[in-house]
């Protein structure tokens, strides 16, 4: 529901106008308001919702499924792919050895991935570094996820990464329902129940597909 962000937003902005009127007369428009506001109301009429300190969601049902065929390959130069995971929920991070908010936030991500493992959480971290650079990281500071290397910055480049780190979550159907640039605190209490909720709707989806098939 996008009623309630879409409300607030606009009864901000008549306040702003009229705290700004009586401040400053008549010189304050309330065009002036309405363009400021104007990309926030875009953002909201499109199905996307700002909470959780700035974690932007996306309304699946107005979400295309994305592609996630790319040549991906361990440190050890093994050849992998995410597709694999199709019908799970998927935690997809960009990253990389030399950014400081992504080495900071990589063991809330752990700690999001050993709670959620069990219940089908899918946890990817892609960098296009070199994978000696990796493997020497890693070596000094492991973590339960896979780290896969995009040399050629298929998936960076398909989902128009621009900064370091960003984050994806792909639902069960492959479509971006959430996403987030820069360093975050993924193993908040609050964080882990909104995934418990991704989760659950994946399990339904997949009940449902089980009953279709009988």
């Amino acid at each position: 529901m996008i009623v309630g962000p879409l409300l607030g937003v606009l009864v901000v902005l008549a306040l702003a106008w009229l705290i700004l009127r009586w401040r400053l007369g008549e010189r304050v428009s309330p065009k002036l308001l309405l363009l400021l506001g104007l990309p926030v109301l875009i953002l909201l009429a499109l199905g996307d919702v700002l909470d959780m300190n700035g974690l932007l969601f996306r309304s699946p049902g107005q979400a295309e499924k994305v592609d996630l065929s790319a040549e991906l390959f361990t440190v050890d130069g093994r050849q992998v792919s995410i597709e694999d995971f199709e019908g799970k929920v998927l935690f997809l991070n960009f990253w990389a050895t030399w950014c400081g908010p992504c080495r900071m936030e990589m063991p809330s991500m752990a700690g999001l991935y050993r709670q959620l493992k069990e219940e089908g959480l899918v946890m990817v971290a892609v960098t296009d570094e070199d994978p000696e650079t990796v493997r020497t990281f890693l070596e000094r500071d492991s973590y339960p996820f896979p780290v896969l290397i995009d040399t050629a910055r298929t998936l960076s480049i398909r989902f128009r990464v621009t900064a370091l780190p960003t984050t994806l979550v792909i639902d069960d159907e492959r479509r971006v329902v959430m996403e987030h640039t820069g360093g975050y605190q993924w193993d908040t209490p609050e964080v882990i129940e909104r995934f418990r909720g991704f989760l659950s709707a994946d399990r339904e989806a997949l009940a449902v597909e089980a009953l279709n098939r009988q």
